[in-house]
């Protein structure tokens, strides 16, 4: 709910509830959640699924996305990091079937995006301090240029990662089964 206060300013909700504890909804009623780059700030996170999996309709489906590498942000309800591997075995464990994985970020491509967004998470930070300011000025300045370079560059290499050991983000498609298997 905490999160809740700094989006729903921007952004109105139609419910507002902690996932983790008790989503105000029937039971089996949503046809689709889509839970995008939220589960790596969920404290419980076995237990967010199991609610969602409690309001999702037999062959529902949940649509989710999360980081796997990045730098700590909403600090501080930035708890977790998730592989393919544990997206998939914390959704099985939460009786999903998995429908599909996959992966989203050339090892490059989260390298330049890290070094990027730390540098820029600096600047911002030193902003705020007037002393700092023309020294940040200048930096960003030069930092511009120098960030859309690796930019491109990253996007140049990115086609020769084939090991795709180190993706930015982690996708998966989950299904609640029509009929539980017990």
């Amino acid at each position: 709910p905490e999160a809740t206060e700094l989006y729903s300013k921007d952004y109105p909700l139609d419910v507002k509830a902690d996932i983790a504890k008790e989503i105000p909804l029937k039971n089996q009623t949503v046809d689709t959640v889509l839970l995008l780059m939220v589960l790596e700030h969920v404290p419980q996170p076995s237990a967010a699924l199991g609610e969602i999996y409690r309001i999702l309709k037999p062959g529902g489906e949940l649509i989710l996305s999360t980081v796997m590498t990045h730098p700590v942000h909403d600090a501080p309800y930035d708890f977790y990091r998730y592989t393919r591997f544990g997206i998939a075995s914390l959704l099985e464990k939460n009786d999903f079937e998995l429908v599909e994985l996959g992966w989203e970020g050339a090892s490059i491509e989260t390298a330049v995006t890290i070094l990027n967004t730390t540098f820029f998470q600096h600047i911002k930070k030193f902003a705020g301090a007037k002393v700092w300011l023309p020294s940040v000025l200048l930096i960003s300045l030069i930092a511009w240029p120098i960030g859309i370079a690796l930019n491109l560059i990253a996007l140049i290499l990115a086609p020769l990662d084939t090991m795709h050991q180190l993706p930015h983000t982690v996708w998966a498609v989950a299904r609640r089964p029509e009929h539980r298997h017990e």
